[in-house]
């Protein structure tokens, strides 16, 4: 039997200051533990989390790097982009939603569907019905037929 060691994951910057900047401010807030987590009333916890919000605001008003935020993203991920197809889709629905085309430098096309002024939480819940529905077809032995037509909802991933 082979034994593979675990790798320590690298600490990033953002995780650095975050550590320095709010380490003890939490232990003599909540514990070391959280022990004192229930002694705390949730208007206190909002006024704190709004502090740190703040704090953290200017701890990362610097980073534009991705290296400050994942050591492994930027070293795995190389798609670059070569351009945008021609032609843009208007989809016929309320929003008028655009999908667009960009081509990238590994010969795959990534579609995107944009959508201008509008919440977005809606749209991630049909998406996540969507995809249920799809693994309900998956699993249906009536829609899962050799001889039949596949069904399937094309999803978006919403961002």
């Amino acid at each position: 039997m082979k034994i593979i060691p675990l790798l320590k994951p690298k600490i990033t910057s953002i995780r650095i200051l975050f550590k320095n900047a709010f380490e003890k401010e939490f232990n003599d807030l909540f514990g070391k533990n959280g022990e004192l987590l229930s002694t705390i009333s949730l208007g206190d916890t909002r006024l704190i989390l709004g502090n740190i919000s703040l704090k953290l605001k200017n701890i990362i008003q610097d980073k534009t790097n991705i290296n400050d935020y994942s050591t492994w993203f930027s070293s795995t991920f190389r798609q670059q982009n070569l351009g945008f197809d021609e032609k843009l889709l208007v989809l016929h629905s309320l929003r008028l939603p655009k999908r667009i085309t960009i081509r990238g430098h590994d010969e795959n096309d990534y579609r995107f569907l944009v959508k201008a002024d509008e919440d977005i939480r809606q749209d991630q819940r049909i998406e996540a019905l969507f995809s249920i529905m799809n693994d309900l077809y998956d699993n249906d032995p009536n829609c899962n037929q050799s001889n039949s037509a596949h069904i399937a909802v094309r999803i978006y991933k919403v961002n």
